[in-house]
């Protein structure tokens, strides 16, 4: 079940508390006892990277998907015009594929909500090297929060299925 198959109404709090009644499950597992502070954070840091992680997956799978499709669509055009622009061997940065995404659909505010998330998943997934970057904390359900109005303002927006 994907979590996009929440009723509408009861999405983002449905997907909210399944998050932290895993996170519960998991602690009351491991340490019948209250989970100690570090606990928390380092299952909200797996978390959040692995969400974060899944969401560029399923972009750059859906950039390859639509450059090898017919589809006439603005996104499409907008990508296959960002692959035209790199050799077919370059790396296209996630930042390419988001900016492509908001100027076609005009929805910059909403996407950028997401590419705020990324400075985060840069420092977990770089050694967490110093403090986090910008004052950024890191709030998996706050991604999950911007994932999820993403998903609701933009029907084409790649979803697992």
């Amino acid at each position: 079940m994907s979590p996009f198959d929440f009723p509408r109404e009861n999405r983002p709090q449905s997907i909210v508390d399944a998050f932290r009644s895993l996170r519960d499950a998991l602690f009351k597992a491991v340490n019948p006892e209250r989970p100690n502070e570090g606990q928390v954070r380092e299952l909200n840091r797996s978390f959040f990277l692995a969400t974060f992680a899944g969401m560029e997956g399923l972009l750059r799978h859906d950039m390859e998907r639509r450059l090898v499709s017919d589809d006439r669509d603005l996104i499409t055009d907008r990508l296959k015009a960002l692959r035209k622009k790199t050799s077919s061997t370059d790396y296209v940065s996630l930042e390419d594929i988001l900016k492509e995404w908001k100027e076609a659909t005009g929805k910059g505010e909403v996407i950028g909500g997401f590419a705020q998330h990324k400075s985060v998943r840069d420092w977990l997934a770089h050694g967490r090297c110093g403090p986090l970057p910008n004052n950024s904390r890191v709030a998996p359900e706050r991604l999950l929060d911007d994932l999820l109005r993403i998903r609701a303002l933009l029907p084409q927006w790649p979803s697992p299925s």
